[in-house]
């Protein structure tokens, strides 16, 4: 322990072999006081300049947003189709999400569900179809599946969505037609424990396709593997450790902790219904290890508003309303 005398020392003493501190203390006692004054200027200026330094390496490096065109933009075009991927990039996004379903030859057919919606498809002759469950997606060949229409009527859901005639797509289709380079894919895998073997193939075989698939995308491409079925992510873990992840959640009324407890594995990410998202939750995610993306988002202000509560990626419908506003 230092003396309390060393702390009154003349100039004579600081000559005296001491320790760092007290040298230190010498010399800004035979300082002029002008010269102190502007060692604490610029020592002020250093700090103030570091802190803003921090934060912009907080608010754009380590917290930087992702944004993703949800079934390519949905809001604009028609859901899941090869324009609407194009126009989702077109308008800046920083990748597209996309479900995938199974036809009758195995093939990764994209679409949201294993069968076609009233709602804004037409059947093989062009009529308005009556019953969605009556034309299942895994007992049809990809030839049968092109003749419905899914675009040219627009959705009445979405009305700014310019329609047109498409129809659902093969997954390696949308990898030799859209420009995936250097951008992220949301690949969602659509599975249910009920539909095992009616509409789809049963886990371990789907992930078998999807993982296969997936494997002919260039390397450059960031890929995520998204589904609300845990034992999809299960089985594409089992065939590959180093993949990404995301599991998505939906019930407002089931926490984070007993989804986590249903899966076998760490999500890489946790993909949430956006109204079931709080800056708490977010914190005790990233504690540990886990990422959140917020879905669906469509409005700039609550974009914003979810940022603030450190969602790392931002899945919408309009990439054009959303995107930029926080970064």
């Amino acid at each position: 322990m230092v003396r309390a005398d060393y702390f009154h020392l003349s100039k004579d003493n600081c000559r005296s072999k001491l320790t760092a501190s007290i040298r230190i203390k010498c010399i800004l006692r035979s300082m002029p006081i002008y010269l102190k004054k502007n060692m604490i200027r610029n020592l002020c200026f250093f700090l103030h300049v570091s802190g803003f330094i921090f934060v912009l390496l907080v608010n754009f490096g380590y917290s930087q947003v992702n944004y993703y065109g949800h079934r390519g933009c949905r809001g604009l075009l028609p859901e899941n189709s090869i324009p609407a991927f194009q126009k989702a990039l077109e308008l800046g996004a920083d990748g597209i999400e996309l479900d995938v379903v199974v036809n009758k030859d195995r093939q990764l057919v994209v679409s949201h569900e294993p069968y076609f919606k009233k709602d804004f498809c037409s059947d093989s002759s062009g009529n308005e179809i009556t019953d969605e469950q009556k034309y299942n997606t895994f007992l049809m060949s990809q030839n049968d599946i092109r003749k419905f229409d899914c675009g040219s009527h627009g959705n009445p859901g979405y009305l700014e969505q310019k329609g047109l005639p498409v129809s659902k797509p093969l997954l390696q289709e949308v990898f030799e037609q859209v420009n995936l380079k250097g951008k992220t894919l949301l690949l969602e895998v659509k599975s249910e424990e009920k539909e095992y073997g009616i509409s789809q193939p049963k886990p371990k075989e789907f992930a078998k396709l999807v993982y296969s698939e997936a494997k002919k995308l260039p390397s450059d491409v960031k890929l995520y593997y998204m589904s609300f079925d845990p034992k999809i992510l299960e089985e594409l873990y089992a065939l590959d450790s180093t993949i990404q992840t995301v599991y998505l959640t939906y019930s407002p009324f089931k926490s984070y902790r007993k989804f986590l407890r249903e899966i076998h594995i760490t999500p890489t990410v946790l993909g949430m219904y956006y109204p079931t998202i709080s800056k708490k939750k977010v914190l005790q995610l990233k504690n540990k290890g886990i990422s959140t993306f917020a879905w669906t988002v469509n409005e700039s202000q609550l974009s914003n508003q979810l940022i603030n509560k450190g969602v790392v990626g931002i899945i919408t419908d309009y990439p054009d309303r959303v995107q930029g506003q926080n970064d």
